[in-house]
């Protein structure tokens, strides 16, 4: 079992969900600046606590991290508000990032399972806008249970 990553997918689930439920509320653009902080927030954690990781990796997750951020405060707060474009595209920025950054690792380490999770999020990136004004919860599903399961199903 790996417990950063168990802990870090039941945080993300906990997380999401409650952004599913409040966004009703509370604007969903300031629930975006909480979401990313909390991403960042754990993916530092997260690899402050790896191994010996690859050369450059804990940079090449950090400035994609810092560039989700900043694109997130852009788009929140000011192209969303004044464009009228839905806040569902930032889940499939963040996908899209979480899903580059976990192949560039995978890659970098040989973890196959990082390289396909990182094509699958990806992949998924794509099909934010079929789940509606539910996408939190997609967030939810693949940021939260994904690394859950596959926190709690890691050998040693």
């Amino acid at each position: 079992m790996n417990m950063q990553m168990s802990v870090y997918g039941l945080v993300m689930l906990i997380v999401f969900a409650a952004a599913q439920f409040t966004s009703a509320t509370v604007n969903p653009a300031y629930l975006w600046i909480v979401l990313a902080i909390i991403i960042i927030l754990l993916n530092m954690w997260v690899g402050k606590s790896m191994k010996n990781p690859p050369k450059g990796l804990n940079e090449v997750w950090m400035h994609l991290a810092v560039f989700g951020f900043i694109t997130t405060v852009v788009f929140g707060l000011w192209m969303a508000p004044t464009y009228a474009l839905p806040l569902a595209w930032l889940m499939s920025f963040w996908l899209l990032i979480k899903g580059a950054a976990a192949f560039v690792s995978g890659m970098a380490s040989g973890n196959h399972l990082h390289t396909y999770a990182g094509t699958v999020f990806v992949f998924v990136s794509l099909f934010v806008g079929a789940f509606g004004a539910w996408y939190f919860l997609m967030g939810a599903w693949f940021f939260g249970l994904f690394p859950l399961i596959g926190g709690l199903l890691a050998k040693g």
